[in-house]
């Protein structure tokens, strides 16, 4: 888990001074669809209908296919569960220093953290599963490389699908981005850190 935090959160920390100190070079790795969020100006208000739409659904449709890629990628080895983590937050980062530079902060933490707290959660456990998978390849131990996969699966299957009906809740949030961002920042930043602790907190009980 420590491992898949710092694939995550380290490329996002260095994509984001990328984007802060060479917006026109950062921009070119944005895909098209979140591009209107990096205008300047409040993201969310100014981009038409049909925008929000399309940048809801990349954004959900994008960490569903990455928290699955981190853990099925776990039978390369890690090696794909290991560039899942690394592109997401470089996804991340690029958007948030775009968005910081541009002078849209605020903008950028209204726009990911009532659905970006679980959601990333979500990747994370989904790339210890994967990279817990890779490891009992890399190391099965006094067990047959194929033994030690089978016997790691069943545990990381176990994290995905416990995991998966989370990405849900984060996606029904995420279409009511509108409506949240109305009712102000502090409700947005609530939101996040709520569904955040509870998932959290069934972690720490559940293990």
């Amino acid at each position: 888990l420590l491992i898949a935090f710092v694939l995550l959160f380290g490329s996002a920390a260095l994509a984001a001074l990328w984007g802060i100190h060479d917006p026109a070079a950062a921009t070119g790795v944005v895909p098209r669809e979140f591009r209107p969020a990096l205008q300047p100006g409040h993201p969310w208000h100014d981009m038409t209908p049909s925008e929000q739409a399309a940048f809801t659904t990349a954004v959900f449709t994008n960490n569903i296919q990455v928290t699955l890629v981190a853990f099925a990628g776990g039978i390369t080895a890690g090696v794909a569960t290991a560039l899942a983590l690394l592109y997401n937050g470089l996804l991340l980062g690029v958007i948030g220093g775009l968005m910081g530079q541009a002078g849209n902060g605020v903008g950028f933490v209204d726009l990911v953290t009532a659905h970006g707290v679980l959601e990333l959660s979500c990747i994370l456990v989904g790339g210890a599963a994967g990279l817990s998978l890779g490891w009992s390849i890399v190391s099965p131990g006094l067990r047959t490389r194929r033994a030690s996969l089978q016997r790691e699966a069943v545990e990381a299957l176990l994290l995905t699908v416990g995991t998966a009906p989370w990405l849900v809740i984060a996606g029904i949030v995420e279409g009511n981005r509108a409506n949240l961002a109305e009712a102000g920042l502090g409700a947005v930043i609530g939101v996040g850190v709520a569904l955040g602790s509870v998932y959290w907190g069934l972690v720490l009980w559940r293990g």
